[in-house]
């Protein structure tokens, strides 16, 4: 395996500076007769993209200037965190260079001159995170990662100019038959590199780019728990040879080097593990999976272990905890023991708690409910549908609004909302989606309304469907519920403003409510419509109060229509059409801001002082939820979570569709 970090001589390149080298990238091909023509004209290989940015962001490259460095490594979370470094660096040469860390857990000095490599190490763990960061200041695209690139058929979009970011990502099968990602994001406006995923080798987002020489250098990497930033970049003149002086080189025994090993390869090296006596679940499934990604230090400890995914996430930090106390053979790769990074995929078997009930999985129940009172499946009957709504709360529009709907298949409709003067009109063509409104953005309410009258059910089955979703016997109200969810529950067993939630008739399997983004949706006084149980009135609740009350007026078989009908004139549209190459995300923008409100108790406490809080934004570019720092003056927090509430935006697209999104904004006191 090659390390991670390892530098290798890339070939000579001519590096002459010219901003319109990537300015081309921003030029769009106007020839193209077709979207999807256009779409192939925008992209280009990625490894040509990658080479690029070698040569415009790369400092430790063959005929790049010498340059001295220092840097830190800090967890935002753990001010005392053992591994929080200080790095310098003083580069002459890829053959010639020296670097230094310092932290409590662990220090390094490096010294490579000519074939020659010098390595002291004090601590026998290196955090490959840690390593990651530290590379990633002076050398963001490793040759190794560019070479491993090199061997897959991507293309992104070229960068136009605009805010935004290209994006694109492929899955591939690895050297060991394991199904992997790569990813690659710029930003848009400047055709710099973002973010690079590939298996080893992620640092989260770099940022703060700064000129030196003819490069642009990030100086912060940021978006992940432990970050890296620049302090001091500067010319290295006139260096100290002594400071490049190798007596003898390190033999690999001496030297912390950290691979990459297949999960099932590496379990051949468990060298002490307990049986695994799993706890009993309080709902299904009792049988699955554990994913397990551990790092082990050459000793074959176990030093870091996390699960993202597990098919019953109540097994998840359990497990954890249980391959925390596993010991492996130590790693050898030619002859000198490695650090080693895998994922474990930990097979379980388990039972039900007493009582806990033996239930069918989460797909199931939405295939039922599917069938029972799906108006918009493939299949179904066209309908028209009018309604009328009344809203309620602190909302900028409430009172009484209407609903029309014609439906004629999953790909065209077309539906219009009204409220105290306001319309919303969407529509769908085939490929091609419309949305309309007057105003500068959208009524909340009735975007609300809208989405409560036009369901959409999970869908697919399988393995993606059982890792995600959790089913138990529940309550809506003081009714008994079988209730599927995603997400965190409480202790009362209330879901989190994050946490989806199904509840589903125990004996007839009707869908009875739904829980997302603080809203819950309870469905009452069924009818048959075309042997569809459909709902005919709906009541809203927004965080225990109601904001929305909609009633079912009309349901019958609509009319043909033509497609003009299903089209909206003077609409740029968005394509929804499968295969796009390359994509491009574009972040919500401020349409409507709110300043705080500095009442007299504040100016009382003498309150002064900026908070940044985030935001959950969803795809109509309201703010669904607010979140504050911890220990925030109780008076500020309900001040800015008021204002922060009433901002719109934008939304954020991608690929030109509008998304659910996260944002951040700094209000000041």
């Amino acid at each position: 395996m090659t390390r991670i970090s390892q530098r290798l001589k890339r070939k000579r390149h001519t590096l002459t500076y010219r901003i319109a080298r990537f300015c081309a990238l921003a030029l769009l091909l106007s020839a193209a007769t077709s979207p999807k023509a256009q779409e192939r004209a925008k992209a280009v290989p990625v490894t040509g993209v990658l080479r690029e940015l070698v040569r415009r962001s790369t400092l430790a490259e063959p005929d790049g200037k010498p340059f001295y460095l220092r840097a830190k490594v800090l967890n935002a979370k753990q001010a005392d965190w053992e591994y929080n470094a200080e790095v310098e660096e003083y580069w002459v040469s890829p053959t010639k260079w020296r670097r230094t860390i310092r932290s409590k857990g662990f220090s390094q000095t490096l010294i490579v001159s000519g074939d020659q490599r010098f390595e002291q190490n004090t601590g026998d763990y290196f955090p490959p995170d840690v390593e990651r960061l530290i590379v990633s200041l002076v050398d963001p695209i490793p040759v190794n990662v560019l070479q491993a690139f090199e061997k897959l058929s991507m293309e992104i979009q070229k960068p136009d100019g605009k805010t935004g970011q290209c994006f694109v990502d492929q899955y591939f099968d690895d050297q060991h038959g394991e199904r992997v990602r790569a990813a690659v994001a710029l930003d848009s406006r400047t055709g710099l590199l973002n973010y690079l995923w590939f298996p080893g080798w992620s640092v989260g987002v770099l940022a703060d780019y700064r000129s030196f020489h003819y490069k642009l250098v990030a100086w912060k990497t940021k978006d992940n728990p432990v970050n890296a930033e620049v302090e001091d970049l500067k010319d290295l003149d006139h260096p100290d040879e002594s400071l490049f002086a190798v007596k003898e080189g390190s033999p690999p025994s001496e030297q912390i080097r950290t691979v990459l090993v297949s999960g099932t390869e590496y379990k051949k090296q468990l060298s002490n593990a307990a049986e695994l006596k799993w706890p009993a679940v309080s709902g299904p499934p009792d049988s699955g999976t554990v994913k397990v990604k551990i790092v082990i230090d050459r000793n074959g400890h176990v030093r870091e272990a996390r699960s993202y995914v597990a098919s019953n996430s109540e097994l998840k930090d359990w497990t954890v905890e249980q391959v925390k106390g596993w010991e492996f053979k130590p790693y050898l790769v030619d002859g000198a023991a490695v650090q080693v990074e895998t994922t474990l995929d930990i097979d379980f078997k388990t039972e039900l708690k007493s009582g806990a009930p033996s239930l069918p999985a989460a797909s199931s129940y939405f295939d039922r409910a599917r069938q029972l009172s799906g108006l918009r499946v493939e299949g179904a009957q066209a309908f028209h549908m009018r309604a009328s709504f009344e809203a309620f709360g602190s909302a900028e529009l409430t009172g009484v609004g209407t609903y029309e709907e014609t439906w004629a298949s999953p790909t065209q409709w077309r539906r219009e909302a009204i409220l105290g003067g306001h319309t919303v009109t969407e529509a769908r063509n085939g490929d091609l989606g419309f949305r309309k409104f007057d105003q500068p953005y959208s009524a909340r309410r009735i975007d609300q309304a809208m989405e409560v009258l036009s369901p959409a059910l999970p869908s697919g089955s399988g393995a993606s469907t059982a890792l995600t979703w959790r089913v138990a016997n529940g309550q809506l109200g003081r009714a008994e519920m079988v209730q599927v969810w995603r997400g965190k529950l409480g202790d009362d067993g209330k879901p989190g403003a994050n946490t989806q939630v199904y509840y589903f008739g125990p004996d007839n399997g009707l869908l009875r409510g739904h829980h997302e983004m603080s809203d819950l949706t309870i469905y009452n006084d069924f009818a048959d419509f075309s042997g569809k149980m459909v709902a005919r009135r709906l009541s809203v609740l927004e965080n225990g109060f109601k904001i929305l009350e909609i009633k079912i007026e009309q349901l019958d078989a609509s009319q043909p229509q033509t497609d003009d009908f299903f089209t909206l004139a003077g609409v740029r549209p968005i394509s929804y059409a499968p295969g796009n190459v390359g994509s491009k995300h574009v972040p919500a923008v401020p349409i409507k801001q709110v300043k705080p409100a500095y009442t007299a108790d504040l100016r009382t406490q003498g309150f002064h002082g900026k908070v940044t809080c985030n935001m959950l934004i969803d795809s109509h570019g309201h703010v669904r939820e607010v979140r504050c720092p911890e220990g925030l003056n109780p008076g500020v927090e309900a001040a800015v979570r008021a204002a922060a509430m009433q901002w719109e935006y934008a939304p954020a697209t991608f690929n030109g569709r509008p998304i659910l999104s996260f944002g951040t904004v700094e209000f000041q006191f």
